[in-house]
């Protein structure tokens, strides 16, 4: 009977959602009768990290804030026990108006500490030696508490001030420093001046027992080495993709160690240097393998050939990944911690090792763990310090899954089942899914997802999928593509922007080469790909072993860039299927074959072919090692149409709830290539649909180009890809010619996407909510005359008019000199670290210096002190919103930023403006407004910036438009009452693109 199927195609990206629904109908016998763009949209979302770093947006001011509460606390705990020893007769009393000064008259505090432990001291002796221990108490760690690298140095110190110590000519670590000429910059552990506490009060207590008891001990104790312990995190560790109600397994068990290097293991393989085949690990081989794993912390693949006995070119599929395998660190750190001790590691049981590594990574603080394992475990003073570093190298981190379900994998994978093998067989077609249920809508991305870039897409995903299935029921299909900085893990990434950095040196080195032996200006993209590939094949073609000259790179009609394997069979247009070749060799014998399909694998030949591309990236040899009967079992559209990595799986087990009861997850959810629609969008010409007629050119400052791979998106599937790879056939280039008879998807296509392409409202995701710093960073301090203050700035980042404004007056002659050496360069004169502007004495280096500063009060933030006295002041730092008000006997209008920093405040009202002045609305960021253009014409446009004081300005941006920054004819600027009147209301929008006035 006739039918409809509806697709939904989605076009993930950072901070986008494209999405298309198309409708194909049937008739009785299944022919398809019509096909239409039903709906289409993009919702755009702000980013959840910066874009060079990849850290979170609040890293920055997350950081800040805890060094402010570290400075806080340590303040707060001097205080209290400077308050402590004064109340019992330690130390001045603090309110005391000579107290400050009896306090620094008390003497050397390194001497006090010395006699403390011989000779009785008066009251307030004692109590300047015990404060002084407060303020240089020594490192005492949290376990993975900061940098590893950091640790490492303090723990290095500590090693070297225990070596002193343990020399014998010191008692205590007071003791030691006060003899050395620098007494600070040493890292001191919190047990030392625990020791030397315990050893100044027995001493001066046996002196005075009624001054200082026991219970005066306990709690001065208490309030200089207390620290306050780490939050708990076992409740943001991810749930099992198997064992759902299991967290996942800290990866310093030994069962996650064994787990990891068993799965590289089983996907290693040899290259046999005869046949070139590949080949598996022999079980002998795993067996020997196994033996060194579990007695390294990393095997490298050079020591791995000499453990199997193989020659040093023979290649390792791994190899172009990683150049390591890694260990069972934790049995590695353990067996060389309590190596040449009573304990070995190899005799405790099993059990017992499991038992003493929790104990180890369970357990954060130092001293607690210092008694655990003397009182309990029964391990001495030296056995104990060499499990201290064990504690500090456990690795951090979870494995993927469970302890349950590692103990149910890791058996069939130790005989030999590689991984989705032996979890297919322990726990059958099981599937990751989030909330499976009967209810037809998305449900919340879980919690434990750590990736915040994947979770905050899921979530704006959840939104428009939730939306499309209320307006048009749940769609029949899912097909779905992502944005490769989508799929990318923290390591990926750091590799990825690793790659662009080099490919930015070879960019450069490539313009500089042709300008420089050619005298080239403008160098294009492809000649710096010649040059990319020139180099690395060694200045000469990998096929015919000629050279290729450099003047070669310029005639097209010399030298191509070939694909190895040939585009139209795989449609991998990537840098690892590109090389460069003898033009007349790459026409008239390669054409469109793979190397494997032109020569003979057992000929001369290709031999020395294997033998020319061995300096090229592995996965590029790979490809010219492949035989004909590889290239003709490969599944080409196969592959590109699953891609079955992380983020893909998690996206895709997201969107399998809507399908509860199919048992062919695939079937309803497919993940389409990346490839794909750029291939697409280039053959049916719908690039010129924004690109002015450029079909080559992606227009990327519209919006509405996600929309146009989501519709690309959700007409892609297997059928397609053959279809498109027939088309091809033997030459690429036939995808770029405009034929006039290339088939369409349906006749009136082009002209439908342009319908739908004009109909699409874009969404912005709103920024109502308050975030971001509340005020800058520098402070300034008051001065007498009102609107003018104090602040320090760097020489080197000062300018002219700054220089007059130096308060200090030999400063700024130091400063007028040393400018007019250097022709009035800041940078010249001032950035040299080695060679700094130096004070009147000839000794103190200058750097920064204080200069005056007119600013306008109303953009300050004043801070006082206990007696309410103000300071210093820092700026405000950016606008939450603007509220527009309107004369109701004018009809004049008014605008009023609000700061963040008031924003965040219930108790702050804005000024009163008076009875005739009433609020319209007010507009946070991306919010809509519908404008009445110069033209007479209404758009609507989103905020896109406030900035200003009472010299206000909002501009207002086109919604397609992906551009930042002031535009030209594009950006409406408003700066008056005039402007303020144009704006007829405003609207908000649903995730679809919806419209509807605001009601605020």
């Amino acid at each position: 009977m006739p039918h409809a199927k509806t697709v939904l195609g989605l076009d993930l990206g950072v901070t986008s959602v494209g999405w298309a629904l198309l409708t194909t109908s049937f008739d009785e016998e299944g022919s398809i009768i019509s096909r239409e763009i039903t709906d289409a949209g993009v919702r755009i979302f702000p980013a959840t990290t910066e874009d060079k770093t990849n850290a979170p947006k609040n890293h920055k001011r997350r950081t800040s804030r805890g060094q402010r509460r570290l400075v806080m606390r340590k303040a707060q705990r001097r205080n209290d026990l400077r308050a402590m020893l004064a109340d019992n007769g330690l130390l001045p009393a603090i309110e005391s108006a000579t107290s400050a000064e009896s306090f620094q008259e008390l003497g050397d505090p390194y001497e006090l500490r010395v006699r403390a432990l011989s000779e009785k001291l008066t009251p307030y002796e004692i109590g300047r030696s015990i404060y002084h221990l407060s303020k240089r108490r020594g490192f005492l760690s949290n376990r993975k508490s900061g940098d590893a690298n950091e640790d490492g140095k303090v723990l290095g110190g500590i090693a070297r001030i225990r070596e002193e110590l343990a020399s014998g000519n010191f008692k205590t670590i007071g003791q030691l420093l006060s003899t050395k000429e620098k007494k600070r910059k040493h890292f001191t552990h919190r047990a030392m001046t625990e020791d030397e506490f315990e050893s100044i009060w027995s001493t001066q207590s046996a002196f005075d027992p009624t001054l200082l008891t026991d219970d005066l001990k306990m709690r001065v104790k208490n309030t200089i080495f207390y620290q306050r312990p780490l939050r708990s995190q076992r409740g943001l560790i991810g749930k099992c993709s198997f064992e759902t109600d299991k967290k996942r397994c800290d990866l310093a068990r030994q069962e996650a160690q064994r787990f990891r290097y068993w799965q590289d293991l089983n996907n290693l393989q040899i290259q046999n240097r005869a046949t070139l085949n590949w080949r598996i690990l022999k079980d002998v081989e795993k067996e020997l393998l196994v033996k060194e794993l579990e007695n390294i912390e990393v095997l490298k693949y050079e020591k791995l050939r000499k453990v199997l006995k193989l020659d040093d070119d023979v290649r390792i599929n791994l190899e172009a990944n990683d150049k390591k395998i890694k260990g069972n660190s934790t049995a590695y750190q353990f067996r060389k911690a309590l190596k040449k001790t009573d304990k070995p590691w190899d005799d405790f049981t099993a059990e017992q090792q499991d038992r003493l590594i929790e104990e180890l990574f369970r357990i954060d603080n130092e001293l607690a763990l210092k008694r655990r394992l003397s009182e309990h475990w029964q391990f001495d003073d030296e056995q104990i310090h060499k499990l201290e570093g064990v504690w500090h190298k456990l690795e951090d981190g979870y494995s993927r899954l469970s302890l349950k379900a590692i103990r149910k994998v890791l058996p069939l994978m130790m005989a030999g089942k590689r991984y989705d093998e032996a979890a297919s067989e322990a726990y059958g077609d099981h599937r990751k899914t989030f909330g499976a249920g009967n209810s037809l809508k998305l449900q919340l991305p879980p919690k434990d997802l750590r990736n915040p870039i994947v979770f905050k897409a899921l979530c704006e995903v959840r939104k428009v999928v939730n939306a499309i299935i209320r307006k048009h029921k749940l769609p029949d299909e899912i097909r779905l593509e992502m944005a490769r900085d989508l799929k990318l893990t923290k390591i990926q990434k750091e590799r990825s922007m690793k790659q662009q950095n080099e490919n930015k040196r070879i960019n450069v080195q490539a313009e500089e080469f042709f300008k420089q032996k050619f005298n080239l200006e403008n160098v294009s993209s492809t000649d710096k790909l010649k040059y990319r590939l020139w180099k690395e094949s060694g200045e000469r073609c990998p096929y015919t072993g000629k050279n290729i000259p450099p003047e070669s790179l310029l005639d097209d009609g010399l030298v191509d860039i070939e694909h190895i394997i040939p585009y139209s069979k795989c449609f991998d247009d990537s840098y690892m299927n590109k090389t460069i070749c003898d033009a007349k060799f790459n026409r008239e014998v390669k054409r469109n074959q793979a190397p494997g399909e032109i020569y003979d694998r057992e000929s001369q030949q290709f031999f020395e072919l294997m033998e020319r591309v061995k300096m090229l990236p592995s996965p590029k040899v790979r490809k010219f090692e492949q035989s004909k009967e590889e290239l003709a079992q490969t599944d080409w559209a196969g592959r590109q149409l699953s891609d079955t990595r992380y983020i893909c799986k998690e996206v895709r087990g997201y969107l399998r709830q809507l399908y509860p009861y199919s048992p062919d997850e695939s079937k309803y959810v497919q993940v389409v290539a990346g490839g794909a629609t750029a291939n697409l969008r280039h053959v049916w010409h719908i690039n010129a649909i924004l690109s002015d007629g450029d079909i080559e050119v992606k227009n990327r400052t519209d919006h509405r180009h996600h929309a146009v791979d989501a519709i690309v998106i959700a007409l892609t599937d297997r059928w397609l890809y053959q279809y498109i790879s027939k088309l091809a056939g033997r030459n690429r280039e036939l995808m770029k010619r405009k034929l006039s008879g290339f088939e369409l998807p349906w006749e009136s296509f082009l002209s439908d996407v342009e319908d739908a392409l004009n109909s699409i409202v874009i969404s912005h995701a709103p920024t109502r909510r308050i975030r971001g710093q509340f005020v800058e960073e520098t402070a300034y301090g008051p001065t007498v005359t009102p609107g003018v203050y104090v602040t320090k700035k760097e020489l080197s980042s000062m300018t002219p008019k700054m220089v007059e404004n130096i308060i200090d007056e030999t400063i700024k002659e130091l400063v007028k000199a040393r400018l007019s050496a250097f022709d009035g360069d800041f940078k010249k004169a001032f950035g040299d670290e080695t060679n700094p502007l130096l004070h009147s004495d000839g000794k103190t280096p200058i750097r920064k210096t204080r200069i005056y500063v007119k600013m306008s009060p109303d953009t300050l933030v004043p801070i006082r002190d206990t007696s309410g006295k103000e300071y210093k002041y820092y700026p405000l730092a950016g606008n939450h919103h603007v509220r527009i008000y309107e004369n109701t006997l004018t009809e004049d209008r008014k605008a009023v930023l609000v700061p963040r920093f008031y924003a965040a405040q219930r108790s702050w009202k804005p000024a009163d403006l008076g009875p005739e002045w009433r609020l319209l609305f007010t507009l946070c960021s991306n919010d809509y407004v519908e404008f009445l253009g110069d033209d007479g014409r209404l758009r609507v446009y989103r905020v896109q910036k406030m900035s200003g004081g009472q010299n206000w300005q909002v501009q207002l941006r086109p919604l397609e438009d992906t551009r930042a920054g002031y535009i030209p004819g594009i950006t409406v600027v408003m700066t008056g009452s005039n402007a303020l009147r144009k704006i007829t209301r405003k609207l908000q929008v649903d995730p679809l693109g919806h419209l509807t006035q605001a009601n605020d």
